[in-house]
């Protein structure tokens, strides 16, 4: 004990939690506080230590959509409380009627591209915008979410950042199957820490993507971390599955979501 009393104060920490010394922190080889939290970097004096009540804000993509849109602000706001979220429109006729939802709710921003960028390379830019939006904002942690991908289950938004500071994750995600082809990455539902991801923002300012959102955000992950995420609980690998508590466009019917609208008391979009 005297040994592990020694290398905690070579460390420059406080020895509070030098018992834990053998278990080892995942992200500099220290110690971590407490079995639950082992991975994450948390010892006190650490430049690095999660917190323990990380804030979190979703980034909704958007496009010409915008009753959809509300109606995922008020599943959000009903599952997870009034927490931070920017809608990232990608230059769509309805504009105006965005900037009127971010009117209407206090903790809803909007967010929109100058010109078109289309279906790749304006998934892309949720990424870019999150990651901005979710520093300037203090925030810990952003999640992608996109415009059809509905969450239903409680504090879900809250625990996968709880998930991702337990863990030290830099990303949690879930791979992709889809119709048999193999997308590395759910791409409608990721959750970036912004500290890590901040300094990849410049590789992903293209206006031009000639591949799949899913693998242009792979290559980041491989790249810089290594391939290593931690895996959203629950979701499955195939895209076309249905996750429970979730209603998503490629699992579920469009009734369905007429009756989640009409369950909160909301229009749809006529082309949705």
């Amino acid at each position: 004990l005297g040994q592990v009393v020694s290398k905690t104060a070579e460390a420059g920490l406080s020895g509070d939690c030098a018992s834990e010394w053998l278990r080892q922190c995942g992200v500099h080889g220290l110690c971590s506080i407490g079995a639950k939290r082992h991975g994450a970097a948390c010892c006190s004096g650490c430049p690095d230590r999660v917190s323990r009540s990380a804030k979190v804000g979703i980034a909704l993509g958007c496009y010409n959509l915008p009753k959809l849109a509300e109606l995922q602000v008020v599943a959000v706001e009903k599952t997870n409380g009034s927490i931070p979220i920017l809608l990232c429109d990608d230059h769509s006729p309805r504009v105006g009627d965005y900037a009127a939802i971010a009117a209407k709710y206090a903790h809803v921003t909007c967010w929109h591209n100058e010109a078109r960028l289309g279906h790749y390379a304006g998934d892309l830019s949720v990424f870019r915008k999150a990651i901005q939006w979710g520093h300037a904002n203090g925030l810990d942690y952003v999640i992608k979410l996109s415009q059809r991908f509905i969450w239903l289950k409680p504090n879900w938004a809250t625990s996968a950042a709880k998930r991702a500071a337990d863990e030290g994750a830099a990303i949690v995600m879930q791979s992709c199957v889809d119709n048999h082809t193999d997308l590395k990455i759910r791409s409608e539902c990721v959750l970036l820490d912004v500290k890590k991801w901040l300094p990849i923002v410049p590789e992903m300012s293209s206006d031009r993507l000639g591949a799949p959102t899913e693998l242009a955000v792979w290559h980041f992950v491989h790249r810089h971390f290594g391939g290593k995420f931690t895996e959203w609980p629950g979701m499955p690998v195939d895209r076309y599955k249905a996750m429970a508590g979730t209603v998503w466009h490629c699992s579920h019917s469009k009734s369905q979501f007429e009756k989640l609208a009409a369950y909160f008391k909301l229009p749809l979009d006529d082309d949705f």
